[in-house]
């Protein structure tokens, strides 16, 4: 396994690794409480759009990343913008009824996209990879209102990637994803204490 990271890793362009660098230093930020994470956030997504369509023929991947372009810009106006008061956004909860509602449509709508999957492409885990996108843009959204738990979101979505990315044997992509949950706990403690501080 560790050969094939390393080879991976060598086989990785100067755009790939460019990506995970930026992808790496937004996660950071974005832990920090840091608007400078819109930044990597746009820079990494962008440089993921390029690669996944110019050298991976990957459509909806390229798509998805096209969207967190747009996200790290509507991200980055949000929090410099704050609340209607005028002062800076700050972490908030959401209350446990939006939670099982915005949990409950996303099963929904991962299941619509999987049927796609299964039935009109050859998709592989189509399941797994349309909950892992759905709950990806949900997560995005949170991040952007500055939710507290849009981290709880993330380090189960980063766990299923680490398992889907394993078993496609793309192990590189599996130990980054280690990287992203990790980080992503030590996200949600970080912003509780921030919260309790606030």
């Amino acid at each position: 396994m560790w050969n094939q990271i390393f080879e991976a890793a060598y086989a990785l362009g100067v755009l790939q690794w460019l990506a995970v660098a930026f992808a790496l230093a937004y996660i950071y930020f974005a832990a920090k409480d840091d608007i400078i994470c819109w930044l990597f956030g746009i820079l990494s997504s962008g440089l993921w759009a390029y690669v996944s369509w110019f050298q991976y023929q990957l459509l909806y991947d390229s798509a998805l990343n096209l969207f967190y372009v747009g996200m790290g810009v509507v991200g980055w106006t949000n929090w410099r913008a704050g609340n209607r008061s005028g002062a800076p956004k700050t972490i908030s909860i959401l209350p446990l009824k939006r939670h099982i509602t915005i949990i409950a449509l996303g099963v929904l709508v991962s299941g619509a996209a999987a049927y796609i999957a299964i039935y009109y492409t050859e998709a592989s885990l189509p399941f797994w990879d349309a909950l892992t996108t759905v709950f990806s843009v949900i997560a995005t959204f949170l991040l952007i209102e500055k939710r507290l738990h849009h981290w709880t979101y993330w380090i189960i979505i980063d766990a299923i990637y680490i398992g889907i990315y394993t078993h496609r044997g793309a192990y590189l992509f599996a130990a980054l994803f280690v990287v992203y949950t990790v980080v992503s706990v030590v996200g949600l403690f970080r912003w509780s204490k921030i919260l309790r501080a606030e």
